[in-house]
């Protein structure tokens, strides 16, 4: 797993998708907002995997920097 990476987890009746950061901590969206958790939250006991993206828009320090300040 590298930083920036597009995480994806199984939910009941649905996927939950974050953005890796290194060290161990995801962001991802909640209904309280854009949260920073550890990477063992984020999964929740459930199976985690990295969504390729081979064209993606931005790179994965450009994700990161555009992620950070609604995590905040």
């Amino acid at each position: 797993m590298q930083r920036g990476d597009h995480l994806v987890t199984a939910r009941t009746g649905y996927e939950h998708h974050g953005l890796y950061l290194g060290q161990g901590r995801v962001i991802h969206y909640t209904p309280e907002g854009v949260l920073l958790a550890s990477l063992d939250g984020f999964c929740a006991g459930q199976s985690c995997r990295v969504q390729p993206h081979p064209h993606r828009h931005h790179d994965a320090a450009a994700s990161i920097r555009r992620g950070l300040p609604a995590a905040a």
